[in-house]
């Protein structure tokens, strides 16, 4: 599977966002990591969500998401590549429809 930067490379647009736990009182909130880092709120080191959106060169889109258990540490290099794989599956499902005979 190729990379979000091999991916830009051949005029992809690829957008990822990582979405973490944070502690704001006394309960876990799921926030985007900017917010929580602009905000300077603690980063909790369990659980978590990553997304990516990728747009072909054809305008074709596929979106991806993979989610961390509140009980796993989170990897935001392993979230970026299932969530990758996931939104490039379906781009890959819209071209292997097309080219199917009826």
């Amino acid at each position: 599977m190729e990379t979000v930067k091999e991916l830009r490379q051949k005029d992809y647009t690829v957008a990822v966002s990582h979405l973490r736990f944070s502690k704001v009182g006394d309960k876990p909130l799921l926030l985007p990591k900017w917010a929580i880092k602009s905000n300077g709120l603690p980063t909790l080191s369990k659980g978590g969500i990553t997304r990516v959106t990728v747009i072909s060169p054809e305008g074709k889109i596929g979106k991806g998401e993979a989610a961390c258990s509140f009980e796993d540490m989170y990897c935001y290099q392993k979230g970026r590549e299932l969530a990758l794989e996931r939104a490039m599956n379906q781009i890959l499902a819209v071209d292997s429809k097309e080219v199917q005979p009826h």
